[in-house]
């Protein structure tokens, strides 16, 4: 199997694990090989409710019955962590099917792909399935949506009494909707957020996703393709998204239009041919980044990109074949800001079309380049690895899941089993709260460890101070589903909820939608994530996690942070090797003291990161005999709680923060950032927009200040000047480069079949 490569120190050894990863996630082919996703053959589980065989009469799935009834029975079934399953057929709806009215949480719809097929033969315009009161934490998978040309829409998240976050749309086909596939916010009440599409497949859409309204953010596309569509990917006003590693083909008017929002966006590693135009972006007060795309044959003669309005930074770009010898990019509007760098074409002159005054910055090119190598390249899944084996915590090892009983036996007994079996087994726990008094213990190779989602729980019961979860020497382990002492499920006296220690043994491990403490807490030093003397051959891949993330002396070991929700993700350690590499995407910060916290000079790279109602947003502490660090830290949206709040507090930490773009937001006329201590310090606030506000700065003659490319918005804004130009550009290239190595680092470990 062929891998990314990247000429990283230390990092070199990520390609010799890369084929241990590929066996626990995704592949990735060419365009042109891709006819759809695979089926999953999933082994029923014992607390699935079968639209076939649990309500009668039961669903057929021959396509020739009505199956609406039946399937609308099952759903009305639903509690909280319920999942219903659609086994192989093709099931005939006449009427929308919806959610029962109520708030339920953590619930799972769930089919094998291709071969679970939900087909429309109702009402032309219809819909076909309405989240109507809204399911928080739930996730639907392996399902196929066809409207038959008929319908309007296959799935309408459009809530009435709940607000929806931490959703996961997985492995599932929307195909030939007069409207959209997935519609997001027509009519609702209230919002729907936090919401990853995960190697999905969109098809023959007038809109493959459109995302309506104000508040319905923090929209994450991975693994994605949109074809034949009108618009691959509409964003309304007031909405955002993070767009990553998905492929557009023949879209009719655009591959993505973004109206506009009050959070920033970003696109990374897309591919794009023969589309009318690849990104129609325009936002007053938003930034944009757009990171390593390849766009080919595009049609429109406007160009291949429009873009207006607050600050865009474009780097690693590609366009070839294009309709005409005018520039790919067009500008429009008389504030932008532009930002380029090693893109194709390679001058300013060849590359913006501008309709009006803009102006542009020129960043050195990098030590890196891009990881994208071809207009062709497609990121959905040809082949998907999913738990076998089922050993069954209740079932088969008398555990009860009942908030009393005591299930550390049974539990540690279905982990023992599944990791004797090997061969991708689990350890399942159906939905339940466990009891747990002692710590489990999880070591071994290729096997799973998880529940049913959001409510299934583990909750401690035993000495003050303990551990539920300790974890050695994982060979391609994972945890998914599984909720580990959150505050949401019942809490214990325990002082960590998962420990992860290394041995000096390589190590892979995969954490996908589990959930911690730290959520809501303002409190960064208790319980949740915890990783403790992680070496150069271990890897931790997240997925999806919730809640506190504690490193302790990790720097040599590589972590990527797929997607991820509250707490406080905590860095320290004074181990001088820091040759291993920490970062993350998409990540979401609310209610917390603070969002990131970087002890002893340590380094972390963060793409999109939004914060809001936090006490503070970033500490930055260290020492001056401790090696430099450097924080690369960009993302949606900057708001704090309370308006006397610093937002930055540097505290002697030698090094630089390279900040921005970021949208700073309206609530508070001020953005402090304050650093003290002697230790050398280089701030470079970039590409960003003061929406209603202004930066405002405390810092000692150890340190040096730069902007470059900010955006003052609004009456109570202020100028925020360039300065110190030629210093700060060749740093911002540094910063390029640590966006391009979390790139790297997502393509080898989450796509590497790509070529």
């Amino acid at each position: 199997m062929n891998t990314v490569r990247f000429p990283l120190r230390g990092l070199a050894h990520l390609a010799v694990l890369a084929s241990a990863f590929s066996a626990l996630l995704a592949g990735a082919a060419l365009a042109a090989s891709v006819a759809n996703l695979p089926e999953l053959q999933w082994e029923q589980r014992s607390d699935w409710i079968n639209v076939r065989t649990s309500v009668q009469p039961g669903a057929k799935g021959d396509g020739l019955q009505d199956d609406t009834a039946a399937i609308q029975s099952a759903l009305d079934l639903i509690q909280d962590g319920v999942t219903i399953y659609f086994p192989p057929g093709t099931y005939r709806i006449t009427k929308t099917l919806s959610s029962p009215e109520g708030r339920y949480l953590g619930v799972t719809l769930l089919g094998h792909g291709p071969t679970s097929a939900l087909v429309w033969d109702g009402e032309e315009q219809g819909r076909m399935f309405w989240s109507r009161d809204g399911m928080p934490n739930s996730r639907y998978v392996g399902l196929t949506w066809d409207g038959r040309g008929k319908a309007a829409v296959g799935f309408d998240h459009s809530c009435l009494k709940v607000y929806e976050t931490e959703i996961r749309h997985q492995y599932e086909t929307y195909r030939d909707f007069t409207e959209a596939g997935i519609r997001v916010g027509h009519a609702q009440k209230v919002a729907s957020a936090e919401t990853l599409y995960d190697h999905c497949l969109f098809e023959d859409c007038k809109h493959g996703v459109s995302i309506r309204t104000y508040n319905d953010l923090n929209h994450t596309f991975d693994g994605c393709e949109f074809r034949q569509c009108g618009i691959g990917i509409f964003s309304g006003t007031g909405s955002n998204f993070y767009l990553r590693n998905s492929h557009f083909e023949e879209n009719t008017e655009s591959d993505v239009e973004w109206m506009g929002g009050e959070g920033a966006s970003s696109v990374r590693r897309c591919t794009s041919q023969g589309s009318e135009r690849f990104l129609h972006s325009r936002s007053s007060v938003a930034p944009m980044m757009i990171q390593d795309c390849h766009v080919d044959a595009w049609k429109s003669a406007t160009g291949a990109m429009v873009l207006s309005g607050a600050p865009i930074v474009i780097f690693d770009c590609v366009f070839t074949h294009p309709p005409s010898a005018e520039p790919p990019v067009r500008t429009i509007g008389n504030e932008l800001r532009l930002i380029l760098s090693h893109n194709q074409p390679a001058t300013p002159a060849e590359f913006v079309q501008k309709g009006t005054y803009a102006t542009i910055y020129e960043v050195p090119p990098g030590t890196l380049g891009g990881s994208v190598t071809s207009p062709e390249q497609s990121f959905l899944a040809n082949q998907i690895r999913i738990p076998g084996k089922v050993f069954d915590v209740k079932r088969d090892f008398g555990g009860k899941g009942d908030g009393a009983t005591d299930d550390t036996v049974a539990i540690q007994q279905a982990i023992e089993a599944a990791r004797a079996h090997g061969q991708g087994a689990i350890a399942y726990l159906p939905g339940g709260r466990y009891v747990v008094s002692e710590t489990l213990q999880l070591t071994g190779s290729d096997y799973y460890f998880g529940g049913s989602g959001y409510r299934t729980a583990l909750i401690w019961k035993g000495p003050a101070g303990g551990t539920i979860i300790e974890i050695r020497d994982p060979d391609r382990l994972t945890l998914e589903n599984l909720a580990v002492g959150h505050h949401d499920c019942g809490m214990g006296d325990n002082a960590i909820d998962i420990l992860q220690t290394g041995s000096g043994r390589p190590s892979s491990i995969c954490y996908d939608r589990v959930w911690v403490y730290g959520m809501y807490q303002y409190k960064p030093l208790d319980r949740g994530l915890r990783f403790e003397n992680l070496g150069p051959e271990d890897r931790v891949l997240f997925r999806e996690v919730n809640g506190n993330l504690r490193f302790t002396d990790c720097a040599q070991a590589t972590v990527y942070l797929g997607l991820s929700y509250e707490g406080t993700i905590l860095l320290e350690g004074k181990s001088p090797n820091r040759s291993g590499f920490i970062g993350g995407t998409a990540r979401l910060g609310t209610g917390t003291d603070p969002a990131l916290w970087l002890k002893d000079n340590h380094s972390i790279v963060m793409s999109d990161f939004y914060v809001e109602q936090s006490q503070h947003y970033l500490r930055m502490e260290g020492d001056a005999t401790l090696p430099a660090g450097r924080v690369t830290l960009q993302g949606a949206k900057f708001e704090l709680a309370h308006p006397t709040n610093n937002g930055v507090e540097v505290n002697n930490y030698r090094g630089e923060l390279m900040l921005g773009p970021f949208l700073f937001y309206v609530v508070h006329p001020l953005h402090r950032m304050v650093q003290k201590g002697d230790a050398p310090f280089a701030l470079v606030l970039w590409g960003s927009c003061f929406y209603q506000s202004r930066p405002d700065f405390t810092m000692t003659p150890a340190a040096q200040l730069m902007l470059v490319g900010n955006l003052p918005v609004g009456e109570r804004s202020s100028e925020v000047p360039d300065t110190a130009l030629t210093e700060a550009l060749p740093r911002l290239t540094r910063a390029l480069d640590d966006l391009r190595r979390l790139g790297a680092v997502d393509m080898s470990l989450n796509y590497s079949g790509v070529e």
